[in-house]
């Protein structure tokens, strides 16, 4: 028989389907021999959470139709982002989680990836460092639940992120710029030099001023609240008297 099947897609979004012979896109269609039509070099393209039907149809024969039937994701072509991280203090962990998804050429996640490495490098930004930079794929999702950024307090810094699968690299564009803050503060140094005496009982030569510093030596330029209170430290028959507290203001 020399009858011609045409096979299309009639139901499914976001779906497409070709014929592929020899690299070239040519007619979907087979034809009859002893009554069977048997179809090669199909070429579906679609969504993994769609259902899709065919439609088989030649002239004035009554068209067939498939069953639904679903795709699976095809293999990862790319790295995207899920969510983009947000950064507090610096030195502790982000405040909200890096995530990414590994995906095929057509956005399918692929949930079958338990074991892509994804790491965290800074491709912007001088003098930070990253703790916790590496986080594996689950489910086809990448969750950097502890990735921590080190830096400058005020400088900006950009993260990029890879995975490495088989022989190749996906690669996400570089996240939003991560601006840390200065850390928890934890002590005070002097601002300028030595404290220089005069007469006892009267008003220091020059009065002492002070840092607020966070472990990271940071100034702590939030800190508005921190007191410090005046004592002499190496000698017990002397004593201060004054002002002997001030509050910071701007971590001064």
């Amino acid at each position: 028989s020399s009858t011609a099947i045409t096979a299309a897609l009639t139901s499914g979004a976001d779906g497409t389907l070709t014929r592929v012979v020899s690299s070239n896109s040519v007619a979907i269609q087979a034809t009859v021999s002893n009554g069977v039509a048997t179809f090669s070099n199909l070429y579906m393209r679609g969504l993994t959470n769609r259902n899709y039907r065919m439609t088989f149809s030649s002239g004035d024969l009554v068209a067939a139709q498939s069953a639904n039937y679903t795709v699976n994701h095809a293999a990862v072509a790319q790295l995207i982002w899920n969510t983009q991280p947000a950064v507090g203090m610096t030195g502790s962990p982000l405040t909200r989680a890096a995530v990414l998804e590994l995906q095929d050429l057509d956005g399918n996640i692929a949930d079958t990836d338990n074991s892509t490495l994804v790491t965290a490098t800074i491709t912007t930004g001088v003098g930070g460092t990253l703790a916790s930079a590496t986080a594996t794929a689950e489910d086809g999702v990448v969750t950097f639940t502890n990735l921590t950024l080190t830096g400058t307090p005020g400088t900006s810094y950009k993260v990029t992120f890879t995975g490495v699968i088989g022989g190749s690299t996906v690669t996400a564009t570089e996240s939003v710029a991560l601006t840390p803050t200065h850390a928890v503060p934890a002590k005070v140094t002097m601002r300028g030099g030595n404290v220089t005496g005069g007469l006892t009982g009267e008003n220091l030569t020059s009065q002492p001023t002070l840092y607020v510093r966070d472990r990271f030596d940071n100034i702590a330029t939030s800190d508005n609240s921190t007191v410090v209170t005046a004592a002499i430290l190496n000698d017990s028959t002397g004593s201060v008297s004054g002002n002997v507290t001030a509050t910071a203001v701007n971590g001064e």
